[in-house]
């Protein structure tokens, strides 16, 4: 697995209380409120759809079905040839027919099986600057908070050691068992944006949006500042504040002189 800063929780405490600011470009007049980053991770952080090597995996393993796979990747398909309503309808059909197929997975098992996949599968999959924008972050007192529809125990590993937290996909269970139905699916821009809503609600002050897709646009609308990911449409849209990065190609330090520029400047 990718090699995250470690953040001891005193740390990570002070952070989210947002007793830790670190020189950031403010509004005239007055600091950051528990300043948070509000980050997309499927294609922003991460390479591809954390789901679909998931539910490849746990085909492999016995414990999902094969057409599980076949249909997700139906579904992948028809949302880059253009035959769904944009991303977030592909976020809600993913996700639905993953937690219809988990009905009656004993989450003890699943829950096994997360290490060794995040380790033989997946760890290669998180982009290399995510280290270093997760560490600028935390050092200069924002708290970074992971919003995806990816499942939250895939994602947690590597966000909460490094001082953030995760709002993910989650699904409902009753006496250790999945049910079937989904208890909350941040892919989607509408659950997105009520996740930023809680969130300001909260008291704090979003600093920073980041995405790659439409259904990313109440993550950046929230943020003062944008990181946009390999996608120059969506960042023309925020002309005057946005950093466009290509995943692929940049570095921790590309990286760290991009957020300087961006949330210092």
């Amino acid at each position: 697995m990718i090699a995250m800063p470690q953040v001891p929780p005193a740390r990570r405490d002070a952070v989210r209380r947002g007793e830790s600011i670190g020189g950031m470009s403010l509004p005239p007049g007055r600091p950051p409120h528990r300043p948070v980053a509000l980050l997309d991770w499927d294609n922003t952080l991460h390479d591809g759809w954390t789901l679909e090597p998931w539910v490849r995996y746990l085909v492999e393993q016995g414990v999902a079905p094969a057409r599980l796979g076949i249909e997700g990747e139906r579904l992948t398909r028809d949302y880059l040839e253009g035959r769904l309503d944009g991303h977030s309808d592909l976020a809600h059909r993913a996700n639905t027919l993953y937690a219809s197929a988990a009905a009656g997975w004993r989450t003890s098992d699943v829950a096994g099986l997360v290490g060794p996949f995040l380790a033989a599968v997946d760890g290669p999959l998180v982009f290399g600057f995510v280290p270093a924008l997760l560490a600028w972050l935390v050092d200069h007192g924002v708290e970074p908070v992971v919003v995806t529809g990816a499942p939250t125990e895939l994602v947690a590993p590597y966000v909460e050691p490094a001082g953030g937290r995760v709002v993910g996909l989650t699904l409902m269970e009753s006496a250790g068992r999945y049910t079937g139905a989904i208890r909350r699916n941040p892919g989607t821009a509408d659950e997105k944006a009520r996740v930023g809503a809680e969130v300001e609600g909260d008291g704090h002050e979003v600093v920073l949006g980041a995405g790659d897709t439409e259904s990313d646009l109440p993550l950046l609308r929230a943020g003062r500042r944008q990181l946009v990911v390999g996608n120059t449409a969506l960042a023309a849209e925020f002309p005057h504040t946005s950093l466009l990065i290509q995943p692929r190609t940049t570095t921790g330090d590309d990286m760290r002189r991009g957020l300087d520029r961006l949330l210092r400047g």
